[in-house]
């Protein structure tokens, strides 16, 4: 059983329906309206008198305004109250999705939301304020049979005890309930060497060289565009997907909320990323050549982010590393660790990569070093101890 959503989509009305879990009827059910027609909601009025479908952000984004002008319409009305009485477990997760909606980034709930539902699915839609005894372990061994890797299991249960862990802030749960993760080995993260850098971008290039079609083409470009931004500034991939050019400032990114693209700091502070001067040639070449159409730095043409999401940059990247023989290293996430490593190796204060990668804890940036990258030999070699014996 999955966690019921706030947003609905009703065929038979044609209309799009809210779900109001903050505002309860008599029987202690979430009231539901009406919010919009759903050709209202999913095309638009051009000023040409000519109508566009929205994109998946404007969509979402529109009706969540809209969910939200009802909402405080009814609790105007009608104050905020809690349920009486016990509440199942998929209430209580969509309660707290509507909460983490309004801070946190749209692929964040997302994988909350994935990571509760995966529990519902294991372990039962239970009462929330009596737990079945051992589901923690429960949850746990049905997550290692799947398949999935140790580090993604504890990610999985992290997500749930952020859960439990507003329950109990907000009295869902009388008493505070902990979750065990898996003591999982830790691994080096996967990084791209020098070389394996440039055939990766000769790929591209060879893609775009090749393209047939319009839309080949495209996905090249864009391919091209986000290789130059994640090599060189080590940005998240929510970050590059989400950039708006008006963001791009010469010698430096500005990285704020992106409203239209349902993008929201991770942290929330914003930030401006150098770009260094090769980023910078990149740039000058590629940004005279963008239509007035385009509004994102990875752009479909028409001013709409060309990914909707980072797994899609992630697998287009993917398809280069298998065809190129590149493994052990997730497509985005490696330049990330390429970047780090790399400075770290050059002699760059770690303080000042945690600056640039925007960690709050230095453990987290020393976390993306790969030990393996370091020539340990020349290092040890060259040192005053080895040359002359003195330290």
């Amino acid at each position: 059983m999955r966690p019921r959503r706030r947003i609905t989509k009703d065929h038979a009305r044609q209309v799009y329906r809210g779900r109001f879990h903050d505002v309860l009827t008599a029987s202690g059910e979430p009231v539901k309206k009406d919010l919009m027609s759903i050709e209202d909601a999913e095309w638009k009025q051009l000023a040409s008198g000519r109508r566009r479908r929205r994109s998946d952000a404007e969509l979402d984004n529109l009706l969540a305004g809209r969910y939200e002008t009802v909402r405080k319409e009814l609790l105007t009305a009608q104050p905020r109250v809690k349920p009486l009485g016990p509440r199942k477990l998929s209430d209580a997760v969509q309660e707290w999705l509507d909460v983490v909606g309004k801070t946190r980034d749209e692929a964040t709930v997302r994988h909350y939301s994935t990571s509760c539902t995966q529990l519902i699915e294991c372990c039962g839609d239970f009462r929330i304020d009596k737990p079945p005894s051992g589901f923690s372990a429960q949850f746990v061994s049905a997550l290692r049979q799947s398949g999935v890797a140790d580090q993604t299991v504890n990610s999985r249960v992290r997500d749930v005890q952020a859960f439990f862990n507003w329950s109990f802030r907000e009295e869902v749960t009388p008493r505070k309930i902990k979750l065990e993760k898996l003591r999982a080995t830790k691994t080096a993260p996967g990084i791209y060497s020098a070389a394996q850098m440039q055939d990766l971008l000769a790929s591209i290039e060879s893609s775009l060289d090749s393209a047939k079609t319009p839309q080949q083409r495209l996905s090249a470009l864009n391919k091209r565009r986000a290789f130059w931004l994640l090599r060189y500034t080590g940005m998240r991939s929510g970050e590059v997907r989400s950039l708006p050019l008006a963001h791009i400032r010469g010698d430096h990114i500005l990285l704020k909320d992106v409203p239209a693209a349902g993008f929201r700091i991770k942290g929330r502070e914003e930030a401006a990323i150098p770009v260094a001067p090769a980023l910078q040639d990149f740039l000058g070449n590629d940004l005279p050549s963008r239509s007035t159409d385009e509004r994102f730095y990875l752009d479909d043409g028409s001013g709409i982010p060309y990914w909707r999401e980072g797994s899609a940059m992630a697998k287009a990247f993917q398809k280069h590393n298998t065809a190129l023989g590149i493994t052990g290293i997730k497509p985005v996430h490696g330049f990330r660790a390429t970047v780090a490593s790399s400075l770290l190796n050059a002699g760059v204060s770690p303080v000042a990569v945690q600056a640039l990668l925007r960690h709050a804890n230095i453990q987290t940036t020393l976390g993306y070093h790969n030990p393996a990258s370091l020539d340990l030999a020349k290092l040890l070699w060259t040192s005053k101890y080895y040359t002359t014996g003195e330290l």
